[in-house]
């Protein structure tokens, strides 16, 4: 944390300790803005991008903010082994613990602001579990109230009672209780590589239920990322367009012939450029060519990549040259 930032803990009935960043106001005026996170996320939600982040424009506006960390918070999760841990626990024991800090450290350093909330996704639905079930009330809570993104998932998708079935987080608790999180990307080896209970699952997952195989290695991300989390997108229209060049030309293509618009494309891919372009202008920290695809020469690539080519064009004339 910068200086500008002082961390504290939490301390809940059942012995979480939860962190707690504030940065005090410049003035006397604003409120009092507690941000809550959401799950398996934690309080820097709110303080990235540097310099320009939520937590930023809040103590700008003159506001003390206070970014706090919740039992579903990726610092706090490492505490939480043989607890009760579900989101009315957090919202009965973790949210009024935190308001109460709040309100006890802006008395004792003279400030009767009023307390706002800023929460995002599952931070939001713990919120509403508290006020609604009465541990947060007018006490804890007497300036303005913005939740985004709630995260209310009061039925479990079919696809996931078949992964609950199959028994995968319990065999994880089982024999892989070092892993702490899981990264679809990472290879054998890496930090996040998936264990067994995981990647056996996926292996025999219905093909199905999973965006179409491909054959680049983003293609295996996204089947990793929607075997996780579910399909998060339209495959038909996402899906090649994010893992190939065919549906982007197409669709590029009848912008500018059926619609008249004009598309400006960038790119080091010099055969795109010779397939879809009907003017080129080829820069290396000046123009070195700009005219139609047909009339770049190997003297122009030449001085537009700095060293000898041999090149074989195949343009939109079908010429061999």
């Amino acid at each position: 944390m910068s200086a500008q930032w002082h961390d504290g803990v939490v301390t809940t009935e059942d012995g979480l300790e939860l962190p707690i960043a504030h940065r005090p106001p410049r003035g006397d005026d604003g409120l009092a803005v507690i941000c809550l996170h959401g799950a398996s996320a934690w309080s820097d939600t709110f303080r990235l991008p540097r310099g320009t982040s939520l937590a930023d424009a809040l103590h700008a506006a003159g506001h003390s903010v206070w970014l706090a960390n919740w039992r579903g918070s990726m610092k706090v999760v490492p505490q939480i082994e043989g607890r009760d841990s579900n989101l009315d626990v957090a919202a009965a024991v973790d949210l009024p613990a935190i308001f109460e800090h709040v309100r006890r450290e802006e008395t004792k350093a003279g400030r009767q602001r009023p307390i706002a909330v800023v929460a995002h996704c599952l931070g939001s639905a713990a919120l509403h579990a508290a006020i609604g079930g009465g541990h947060l009330g007018p006490e804890h809570i007497d300036g303005p109230l913005v939740c985004s993104t709630i995260g209310l998932f009061f039925v479990s998708p079919w696809d996931g009672w078949l992964k609950a079935a199959d028994h995968v987080l319990v065999r994880m608790v089982a024999g892989h209780r070092d892993v702490r999180f899981l990264n679809p990307s990472a290879k054998e080896g890496e930090p996040g590589y998936w264990p067994k209970p995981i990647s056996g699952a996926y292996d025999i997952w219905p093909d199905a239920l999973l965006p179409a195989r491909g054959t680049r290695p983003a293609h295996d991300l996204y089947r990793r990322v929607a075997f996780m989390f579910g399909r998060p997108y339209r495959d038909d229209i996402v899906d090649e367009a994010i893992h190939g060049e065919e549906l982007l030309n197409d669709l590029l293509q009848r912008l500018n012939r059926e619609n008249g618009i004009s598309v400006l494309l960038v790119s080091h891919d010099i055969g795109a450029v010779m397939r879809q372009a009907n003017v080129v202008a080829c820069i290396n920290q000046r123009l070195v060519f700009h005219g139609e695809p047909h009339d770049l020469t190997q003297d122009e690539l030449v001085r537009l990549y700095g060293f000898p080519v041999e090149v074989l064009l195949h343009d939109a004339l079908h010429e061999h040259r």
